[in-house]
C-alpha cells in the first residue's frame, strides 16, 4: 500500500499530504527499483501495489519506466478472471497495480482498484473494535482487502503487537472468512516485524 504525490516535479511516496513533510517522505523511483530488484532476486513471487494515488497516470507510468518496472507490469480486463500463478510467472508478468484513481483513458496495467476489490473498515481506533463488515468496494468483486490495525493519529506499535498474535490474527480471520464469505486476499497490518502476521500469512495460504 503506497501513497502518491507529486512534489517539485518529482514522484515521491508518503502519506497523509501536507504532513508529509512532518512524518516523512521517500522518492518512489528509488522504492519502485527496490521493488524491481525483489523481482528480480525471486522469480517466483507476484508483488501487487495497492495505491492511493494524487499523480497523474502519465506521471505514475513514467516513474515505472524510470524504475525499469514496466516491462514487469500485468494487464487485464475488468471481465477476466485473474490468471493462476504459474501464468503469471511464466509470462514474467509479476506486477499487478490497483490505484484508487483511474483517468477516462486508462492503460490495461492501471487496474481500478474498486473495480476488483472490496474492504474491511480501516479507521479501527482500539482492538475492540475490530469487526468483519465490508466497507469501500462492492461485495461481489473478487478480492478482500482485510484491514488489521488500529489508528490514532498514527499507527499504534503496543496495540499492534496483541493484534498481530498468532492467535488472535487467526481467529479473526476465521470469523470473517465465515461471515464475509470470502478469502482474504490481502492482509494489512502495522509493524509485521511484531507479532505473528508473516507466520499467519504463510500458513492461511497453504490452507486455502
Amino acid at each position: 500500500m503506497l501513497d502518491l504525490y507529486k512534489k517539485n516535479g518529482e514522484v515521491i511516496l508518503c502519506h497523509g499530504g501536507r504532513a508529509c513533510s512532518l512524518l516523512g517522505q521517500d522518492k518512489a523511483e528509488l522504492v519502485f527499483k527496490d521493488i524491481g530488484r525483489f523481482l528480480e532476486n525471486h522469480p517466483k513471487e507476484i508483488v501487487t501495489l495497492i495505491l492511493e494515488s494524487y499523480i497523474g497516470t502519465k506521471d505514475l507510468e513514467n516513474v515505472l519506466i524510470k524504475a525499469d518496472l514496466f516491462k514487469s507490469l500485468f494487464s487485464k480486463n475488468s471481465n477476466e478472471e485473474w490468471p493462476s500463478v504459474q501464468r503469471m510467472i511464466s509470462t514474467n508478468k509479476r506486477l499487478v497495480i490497483l490505484n484508487d484513481r483511474i483517468e477516462t483513458i486508462n492503460p490495461s496495467w492501471n487496474h481500478d482498484l474498486w473495480a476488483h476489490a472490496v474492504e474491511t473498515p480501516f479507521s479501527y481506533k482500539k482492538m475492540e473494535d475490530l469487526k468483519c463488515e465490508f466497507n469501500r468496494g462492492n461485495p461481489k468483486n473478487s478480492l478482500l482487502i482485510f484491514n488489521h490495525f488500529t489508528t490514532l493519529i498514527s499507527g499504534r506499535p503496543l496495540e499492534a503487537k496483541k493484534i498481530n498474535r498468532k492467535e488472535f490474527l487467526e481467529k479473526r480471520i476465521a470469523d470473517c472468512r465465515k461471515k464475509l464469505g470470502k478469502f482474504p486476499n490481502f492482509i494489512t497490518v502495522d509493524f509485521y516485524f511484531w507479532g505473528d502476521s508473516l507466520e499467519v500469512v504463510n500458513r492461511i495460504n497453504f490452507l486455502k
